[in-house]
């Protein structure tokens, strides 16, 4: 037996819990939560003994406090039932996995199992605070431009903004005041906050652990006021710095109708490795995709609001991509492009047999002293780097298929809920907020919610290809306590369990306990299997990335009607499946919990 009330939690134990911020709360068990330290000071070797001991004997610990609120811990110590450390024994161990990644068997569940976290085998880390990455990318030694300082002017509610297409061709071609709305709205920094260890400054998207580890280029052709050529957005200073001359809107390798679309602009989303490394290890390459899902759905809506047509393409040649960017694809590397239709033919661009290294650019991919990327990241993104098939080819079985029938059928009407805010207010408010109470949530706001999923245009990248959505209920007025399955085309709910989610959910969710008073979340899923099956390793980035676009739509949907929204990318990976009864093959990739606030009631 372990005796009570000898050990304590010691000061930024393990160190695997959340930044202060606006950070996906992803807690390792033993994390931190909030921005000081708390506890006995030089208690971590204790602390370490007491884990090991705890984990030999089945239990949990935890400590938590909520974000900004700075002090305050709890040790809570349970027995995992017997039930539940076996239904997570089906998740192979990581030596197993490792073992089969040498093979490469299968790609994408290798590295996905590879990543699972189980609370027996789950094992503390510290942060390395010496080799912290910058979270901002600076080039330096080349010229740059200064953005105009401008603000959108959109009518349209930000809960609707998702569904409103525009015409086949746009009025207009985009304007530098234009470009400049796109880049601060759809990656700006939107807020700011003084904390006693300096200034935190939100963004316009969320990101696990506050880490950021995304980048942006813009290729431009044809804009008023701005020379043609390729740009890193530098949003810290609100510049664009210039990287090449001349026309660079067609990504290398792109497929043929990139050539019928005319861009005009070209968004290149960029993931830094070591900025999600350095905090989560293995399992960062999980949150480099999902982080640029959120980038290039913010990047969407805004160039929708604005009254252009967005295409985005996940098939592109990474090595001829990521040359042009003058990145240190080891350090950083394209995982999306984002395009601005454009109303005429554009010219067609030169492409040399080899693209020049910039080297002031390549220095700075560099964001720590020390950088060390785990041989799993490189793993998977190198087999992802492979193109196996077209991603406008195939469609995934939706993991609710199983339980559907058409009796059983929900209808979500269309009804909207009365609190509404601009979209531009939307995205300056967003936050990842945790501070949920137990509220009940509208008929309207759920259906707004979930016509924000349902609104995307059936294009080459159609999330609902490669994941399907679900919903679990525990105060909306609507429906009763449960899990459906969500089917976008028909707008329907499909019934699977009735009964109480949020509270297993929290548990399963590392423990975060605040989560057991959200009134609703919507999680994404897909089957690792097919993904290897219908597109290779590169269906990993397909799925990861949609997940990420689904979750961003939920964010924006909900603040614009008042309510609170975070995402969770952190969980014990087997026990959500069991949990959800998923099919085999199937594994939950990420879901966002929503529900009313304190100071939103």
């Amino acid at each position: 037996m372990i005796p009570k009330g000898k050990l304590s939690i010691g000061p930024f134990d393990f160190l695997s819990g959340c930044l202060w911020g606006d950070a996906e709360n992803s807690i390792v068990v033993g994390g931190f939560h909030g921005p000081y330290p708390v506890g006995r000071k030089n208690s971590r070797k204790k602390t370490v003994e007491y884990k090991m001991a705890v984990r030999s004997a089945g239990y949990h610990e935890q400590t938590y406090a909520p974000m900004h609120e700075g002090i305050g811990c709890g040790l809570r110590r349970e027995r995992l039932s017997d039930r539940a450390i076996e239904r997570n024994r089906h998740v192979p161990s990581f030596q197993a996995v490792e073992k089969e990644m040498k093979h490469m068997k299968n790609s994408v569940q290798s590295y996905h199992w590879a990543t699972a976290y189980d609370p027996l085998e789950m094992k503390g880390h510290r942060l390395d605070w010496a080799n912290q990455p910058t979270v901002y990318k600076h080039i330096e030694g080349l010229p740059s431009v200064m953005l105009p300082d401008v603000m959108p002017s959109v009518g349209a509610n930000g809960s609707t903004i998702a569904g409103q297409v525009p015409d086949d061709r746009p009025t207009a071609e985009p304007s530098l005041g234009d470009l400049a709305r796109m880049l601060r709205f759809g990656y700006g920094i939107t807020a700011k906050r003084s904390y006693p260890t300096g200034v935190y400054e939100y963004r316009s998207v969320p990101s696990a652990g506050a880490l950021y580890p995304c980048e942006l280029y813009a290729a431009c052709h044809g804009l008023d006021g701005l020379s043609d050529g390729l740009y890193h957005y530098e949003m810290s200073s609100g510049r664009l710095v210039r990287l090449r001359d001349g026309v660079h809107t067609l990504p290398p390798g792109s497929p043929d109708f990139w050539m019928a679309i005319h861009p005009v602009t070209t968004f290149y989303v960029t993931a830094m490795f070591y900025r999600s490394v350095w905090k989560y290890r293995d399992r960062a390459y999980r949150y480099h995709l999902l982080d640029s899902g959120h980038l290039v759905e913010s990047l969407v809506l805004v160039i929708r609001a604005l009254g252009f047509q967005a295409e985005v393409s996940y098939d592109f040649d990474d090595e001829q991509t990521n040359a042009l960017l003058s990145v240190d694809s080891s350090r950083e590397a394209c995982l999306a492009i984002v395009a601005v239709k454009g109303r005429s033919p554009r010219v067609s661009m030169d492409r040399p047999a080899q693209w020049d290294p910039i080297p002031e650019a390549v220095r700075a991919c560099r964001v720590s002293a020390k950088e060390d990327i785990p041989e799993t990241i490189r793993f998977i993104h190198a087999a992802s780097s492979q193109r196996h098939r077209p991603q406008n080819e195939g469609r995934l079985q939706p993991f609710w298929d199983i339980f559907d029938t058409v009796e059983r059928r929900i209808p979500v009407r269309a009804l909207e809920d009365p609190l509404r805010l601009s979209w531009e207010q939307a995205v300056l408010s967003r936050r990842s907020s945790r501070n949920f109470v137990p509220k009940p949530i509208s008929e309207g706001a759920l259906s707004d919610i979930l016509r924000s999923l349902a609104s995307f245009p059936e294009d080459r990248c159609w999330p609902h290809r490669f994941v399907s959505c679900g919903v679990l209920s525990a105060a909306c007025e609507s429906i009763e306590n449960g899990h459906y399955g969500f089917d976008p085309e028909e707008l329907s709910l499909i019934p699977i369990r009735k009964g109480d989610m949020m509270e297993p959910m929290a548990d399963i969710a590392l423990q975060q306990r605040w989560l057991s008073l959200a009134g609703l979340e919507i999680t994404f899923v897909a089957s690792l299997q097919e993904l290897h099956a219908m597109w290779g390793a590169r269906g990993y980035r397909y799925a990861m990335l949609s997940a990420g676009r689904l979750a961003h739509r939920v964010y924006i949907a909900a603040t614009a009607i008042g309510l609170g929204c975070c995402g969770i990318g952190a969980f014990f990976d087997g026990h959500a499946a069991s949990f959800l009864q998923l099919p085999p093959q199937c594994a939950l990739l990420y879901f966002v919990g929503v529900g009313p606030t304190r100071g939103r009631e």
